[in-house]
């Protein structure tokens, strides 16, 4: 019996092309600029992180399903910065860039009304994801969901995913066992997540395809609005 559900947030609960790409880049330029660096790199450098010379995203892609240490670590060799400042350094960025274009907030479908309705099935709910707690937070304001949501994990409050450290505190708040929990998300990182609690539940409408997800689960589908047809909640 499914008692929890523990939710991926970019392009699992949000269109994650509308703001990630575009707050990336503008990043990726303020730093060139500050660091003076040489605008040669800036392709380069949001290759590494996962973003084409089209503006699209590439499969598996760094901003898709690491954090942001990770993104500093791969950016600090390109402006000469100490990782754990550049760290800091992005951390503001990153929540400047997103209340910036806050416009590019795009939940996927009515994900008020849904988790209104888990809400009042008595389903425990949560987020895990690998953003910072303030983005994170000021994202679930922005989508008008935080009165449904008991419980939020994020990569700088918790050991990032697939790490089950999120999924055992979510457990033990709620008295509930993995076996009563689903995580529901859109990156293979999610899925190997999921791995540990009752099952992974990979969504179409994020980062990954088909192919992709099955690798790691059998369930697979369009979106979390899905979720109340398929497990018969």
């Amino acid at each position: 019996m499914i008692k929890g559900i523990l939710f991926d947030k970019d392009g699992t609960l949000i269109e994650f092309n509308a703001l990630w790409i575009r707050v990336t880049s503008n990043i990726v330029q303020h730093l060139l600029q500050k660091y003076q660096v040489s605008a040669n790199y800036y392709e380069p450098m949001l290759a590494e992180l996962g973003i084409k010379q089209d503006g699209t995203l590439m499969k598996n892609s760094l901003i898709a399903s690491e954090t942001l240490y990770d993104t500093a670590q791969v950016l600090a060799p390109y402006v000469q910065q100490d990782v754990t400042l550049l760290y800091k350094e992005l951390d503001h960025l990153y929540f400047t860039e997103t209340k910036k274009h806050q416009d590019t907030i795009i939940p996927i479908g009515d994900v008020q009304l849904l988790f209104k309705q888990l809400h009042n099935k008595g389903i425990r709910i949560g987020i895990v994801t690998a953003d910072q707690y303030n983005v994170t937070t000021f994202t679930l304001q922005k989508l008008c969901i935080m009165p449904y949501i008991d419980f939020v994990a994020t990569a700088d409050t918790y050991a990032k995913k697939p790490a089950p450290d999120a999924l055992h505190a979510f457990c033990q708040q709620f008295a509930l066992t993995p076996d009563e929990v689903i995580h529901v998300g859109d990156t293979f990182v999610d899925m190997q997540f999921g791995q540990q609690a009752q099952q992974a539940v990979g969504v179409l409408s994020g980062t990954s395809d088909l192919a992709t997800l099955q690798q790691y689960g059998p369930t697979v589908l369009p979106s979390i609005h899905d979720i109340i047809r398929h497990f018969n909640l």
